[in-house]
């Protein structure tokens, strides 16, 4: 019988060996998710979630820097704090009053600046950036930053999903405010951030009834909803919203028509008119 130190010694270098060996498959298997999350066409976004989520949370912000963010990365700290009237000026001294068609026009500069999509030309990333301002302007919640950011964030990954162009995009839109329009009664009793989780979930059942390629509730829960609910609640918060317009999605051609047209209504930087469509 071999003698108690040596087997002790033999029981220490099998466990250090086990261990190395675990360590090794643990390695190997984060390696493969990380592969896999990189070509992933929903796994773009993460960054732009994170920087929502932060923002949200309410971050420190510096009054205004005129840098613009660089996509993917979107750091709301670039923008300024003052979105309830008391905007930047472009001269030194800011404005004593703020015009409607200033307010919108200082409100757009974070869809301008958003990257919705690196492979996007500048004029559907300019229609990308109307689109989505419109949408977010009919749900009054253009002027808040962490939730306009989410719309934009949901919409450059929507685009991802086919991908979708910018009339494809403009259908889902207008689909989702269509339907938004039936429980305007319901949005009007919600916070900012209320109503726009429940616009998301629109977006979720536009997209699903619209698109080929359809992104499942789970990841959609796991890249925009998880700070907000769990998955068990989110996917009873689909059901309700769809069983509150009688389980019909689609709308007649008149109103989606109506829709797009707002949906498409250019914004002048230098002011002018503003959406028809208001929820």
């Amino acid at each position: 019988m071999p003698p108690f130190s040596s087997v002790a010694n033999f029981v220490r270098q099998l466990v250090a060996g086990l261990a190395k060996f675990t360590d090794d498959i643990l390695s190997a298997v984060q390696e493969a998710e990380t592969s896999s999350q990189t070509n992933s066409p929903h796994s773009t976004d993460s960054s732009c979630v994170s920087s929502y989520r932060s923002s949200a949370q309410g971050c420190a912000v510096d009054g205004g820097s005129t840098t613009e963010p660089q996509a993917p990365e979107f750091n709301c700290a670039d923008y300024s704090d003052a979105w309830e009237g008391d905007y930047e000026a472009t001269d030194d001294e800011p404005p004593t009053s703020v015009s409607p068609a200033a307010e919108e026009r200082f409100a757009f500069l974070d869809f301008r600046r958003f990257q919705f999509g690196a492979s996007l030309s500048r004029k559907d990333q300019g229609s990308f950036a109307v689109m989505t301002f419109r949408f977010c302007q009919a749900l009054s919640v253009s002027r808040s930053v962490p939730h306009s950011m989410l719309v934009m964030c949901v919409v450059r990954t929507l685009s991802q999903c086919g991908p979708l162009g910018v009339e494809d995009m403009e259908q889902t839109l207008a689909v989702a405010l269509a339907n938004l329009e039936k429980v305007s009664r319901l949005l009007d009793k919600m916070n900012t951030k209320e109503r726009t989780m429940v616009a998301v979930v629109q977006l979720f059942l536009a997209h699903s009834f619209l698109s080929d390629e359809v992104m499942p509730l789970k990841t959609w829960h796991s890249m925009f909803f998880e700070d907000y609910c769990d998955l068990v609640t989110l996917e009873d918060a689909v059901v309700k919203l769809w069983r509150h317009n009688d389980y019909k999605i689609m709308v007649d051609d008149e109103t989606r028509e109506r829709m797009v047209e707002a949906l498409r209504q250019k914004v002048n930087v230098r002011g002018r008119a503003t959406s028809d469509v208001h929820l």
